[in-house]
């Protein structure tokens, strides 16, 4: 069966029609009455056929009236179902007036019991967050008066009733109304996302075009979509990890602030971050939207929503760049082994690495900076292999974007430029070394390369109008950052220690069995003495040697550029092991067990961020902390729960603090607590609480456990301490809940 293809004017076209259908649906649904589904029974059970029901704009006895006629004079019992919207986070004290007798249910729970027979009136205080909330109030009587409200107050606020336009039937219609009447960020948000969908329409054209090129192999263009596909479901699923706060659970994430405060000073001026500027150039056009709204007065950017907003949608580029990669990684195999087997195999291995999944859903610079150095990586495998002029400069463009957005990235060419310069130096026609050396000044390639480069370069770090930024931002980096996070000593002791840690590391990105593959793909090309591939060891030895050797740290994310040239040669291994002969269908079967134990590694991160402890002991703490006292949160913001501001106190890993707040709770991040030297005040704090001498107890300790068979490496899921190599630490910690003894 033939493509169908589509022109690009009927593809627009159709992309306004669903546009426009979906604006008028979600107005219609947004135009319908508020209210809650109300159900009446003729009896006090709500058992059998409701004789009535509809839409109830309110809860109230002169409500019920308007439905006696259907109902009769005898006892009954209603049933009332729907959200009640909430605008911002706080403590609501709802009331339940009844005669006879009535329930509320919000968020799943009971909060009013109102259980008694005769005129009575419950309150329960409830903290919730901003958004819809599920709802329910069920009320019967035994016949003659009744009577029946539901009221509410904000904090110490006076009760009034429910008015309508909290109250929607379905979950749908609050979110509805939220998007054209309620939550003003979701119009700049809506903006946002064409921008976003116009970033991605190329790329994506590029995949269709690939793939309709090689239309005579369908099951691999089917292989490439489906993996395409899970590395996009992998990367976005728990994209909203620890969202919405102010401080995330990630280390190291761009923050909306850094992007808008660029923006302010047009990153010149002596603007300076951690992190080059260009991934916030990019943030910043998918942001402009936003701005534009701030500019109007529409929308506050420091608002909980609108924050959240714009992680996401940083998070959101993140995925797609992601996905970018793990099709590049594609190409690059495709290129190197003119074999589709062996790119998809490269590109699996790299999709389904732990880490990779971990950071493609974080607002980091790691995922975006790898993606343009994979797209080095292929122009450097063409210029190898055909030495044509455009791709010197695609690779020279591609690699200075790669270091624009991360500065680390440089280490990747240090040794493949020397390369470069050794290929045009063989490949020239001048006899004589030295005349070969001279005629390299003049080389048309790689001068057009050199003025690519430097140019990116140039604009990319803005150095004509943020020199001292620059300055001080290279200061930064070869200064504090280096001597605090220095690992291991530099001494030949410390660099054998580095180095096997290094392979450690390496198993926990690749996983174990995925990293056997890629060594026996390098050994079989070692052995082969093969120059077609050997080649791509360059800018992993050249990051290790002009890097990691350097500053004497390293984390796993230190590694995933080395994991997509050690996955090349896994995927040469998988072609290998897939190849007609002997033992093919136990072959496959091991093939098919890899790739099984790497998906199950992969979704367990996904599945252990979704179920992330902090969420547990947020409710707990809701539960209990506000009629409790106040929360102490002791060490860093980005490891502990979320708590509300107004009873979160900042303990600083000291009794003194302690003394003097007087915390009702102290949270504890366990894995974090490691870090306490000891004999340090820190260590002394967390000994005091743990053995109870300084009048606390452990009232909860908490690890989420998902229903799932947590698959990868031990040492990060299950360790007590956190593991200083691995941001899979960050997930799940161990958090402890200290209270104080006697109140």
């Amino acid at each position: 069966m033939g493509a169908v293809r589509v022109s690009r004017g009927t593809a627009i076209g159709l992309t306004a029609i669903l546009v426009a259908a979906c604006g008028i649906g979600m107005t219609a649904v947004a135009a319908a009455r508020h209210g809650l589904a109300a159900r009446y029974y003729p009896n006090p059970v709500w058992t059998g056929v409701p004789v009535a029901s509809g839409l109830d704009d309110r809860i109230a006895t002169d409500v019920v009236e308007g439905r006696m006629a259907a109902i009769g004079g005898a006892g009954f019992s209603a049933r009332w179902q729907g959200f009640l919207r909430v605008d911002h986070p706080a403590e609501y004290r709802f009331t339940v007036v009844s005669d006879d007798v009535a329930w509320l249910y919000l968020d799943g729970r009971l909060r009013v019991n109102d259980g008694l027979r005769g005129p009575s009136r419950q309150t329960a205080i409830v903290p919730l967050a901003a958004g819809p909330h599920p709802i329910e109030v069920a009320f019967f009587t035994h016949g003659g008066d009744y009577d029946l409200a539901l009221l509410w107050a904000e904090g110490s606020g006076p009760a009034e009733p429910v008015a309508a336009d909290r109250l929607f039937p379905t979950r749908g219609t609050s979110l509805a109304y939220d998007a054209l009447w309620g939550e003003a960020y979701l119009w700049p948000l809506t903006g946002s996302l064409f921008i976003f969908a116009a970033l991605c329409w190329w790329p994506l054209r590029q995949v269709a075009r690939h793939c309709h090129e090689r239309a005579d192999e369908p099951d691999a263009n089917r292989v490439l979509w489906g993996l395409l596909a899970i590395g996009f479901l992998l990367s976005v699923v728990a994209i909203g990890w620890g969202l919405p706060q102010p401080i995330t659970w990630a280390a190291d994430e761009v923050h909306p602030i850094d992007v808008t405060d660029a923006v302010a000073q047009r990153f010149s001026g002596g603007w300076t971050l951690k992190y080059p500027p260009m991934q916030l150039y990019l943030l910043a056009i998918l942001y402009a939207p936003f701005f534009v709204a701030e500019s109007f007065g529409m929308v506050d950017l420091t608002a909980v929503g609108t924050h959240a907003a714009l992680f996401v949608l940083a998070r959101g580029m993140s995925v797609a760049m992601a996905v970018g990669t793990v099709y590049v990684v594609y190409l690059c195999g495709l290129q190197l082994y003119r074999s589709r087997s062996a790119g998809l195999g490269a590109a699996a291995l790299v999709a389904a690495m732990p880490p990779f999944v971990y950071y493609a859903k974080m607002a980091n610079v790691d995922v975006p900076y790898l993606f343009w150095f994979a797209l080095s990586l292929l122009f450097y495998i063409r210029i190898v292999q055909t030495d044509r002029t455009g791709d010197y400069i695609r690779f020279a463009f591609t690699a200075a974007l790669a270091i624009c957005t991360k500065d680390q990235a440089y280490g990747h060419y240090v040794l493949p430029v020397v390369h470069l310069i050794w290929l045009r130096a063989r490949r020239g026609t001048a006899e004589g070394a030295w005349a070969r050396v001279g005629a390299l000044w003049s080389d048309r390639r790689l001068q057009s390369a050199a003025v690519t480069g430097v140019t990116v370069l140039v604009l990319g770090y803005n150095l004509a109008f943020n020199w001292t930024g620059f300055l001080e931002h290279v200061a930064v980096l070869v200064g504090p950052v280096s001597e605090i996070s220095r690992m291991f000593e530099a001494t030949p002791a410390g660099h054998l220690a580095m180095a096997w840690e290094a392979v450690r590391v390496l198993a926990l990105c690749l996983g174990p069995p995925g990293l056997l593959v890629c060594v026996v793909g390098l050994v079989a090309s070692v052995r082969a003495a093969s120059q077609a591939d050997l080649f791509l060891l360059l800018p992993a030895l050249s990051f290790y040697l002009t890097v990691i050797s350097v500053v004497m740290y390293h984390y796993d994310r230190f590694f995933l550029g080395i994991c997509f040239i050690l996955a090349l040669f896994g995927g040469k291994a998988l072609t290998a092991a897939l190849a007609p002969g002997r033992w093919l269908g136990w072959r496959r079967a091991a093939v098919a067990g890899l790739f099984g134990y790497l998906l199950l590694s992969a979704v367990t991160v996904d599945v252990v961020m979704a179920s992330d402890s902090r969420y547990a002991v947020e409710r707990w703490l809701s539960e209990r902390a506000h009629a409790r006292g106040r929360v102490g949160m002791a060490g860093m913001a980005i490891y502990l729960p979320r708590v509300d501001p107004a009873r979160a106190l900042t303990v600083r890993e000291s009794w003194v603090d302690v003394d003097r707040l007087q915390p009702r709770f102290i949270v504890v991040n366990r894995g974090y607590s490691c870090r306490a030297e000891p004999g340090s005040s820190a260590a002394d704090f967390y000994a005091g609480l743990r053995d109870g001498s300084r009048g606390y107890r452990l009232s909860l300790a908490h690890r989420s456990t998902p229903a799932w068979p947590v698959v990868g490496p031990d040492r990060v899921w299950r360790s007590a301490c956190e593991d200083p190599f691995s941001g899979l630490a960050k997930i799940n910690p161990e958090i402890q809940v200290f209270e104080r003894v006697g109140g």
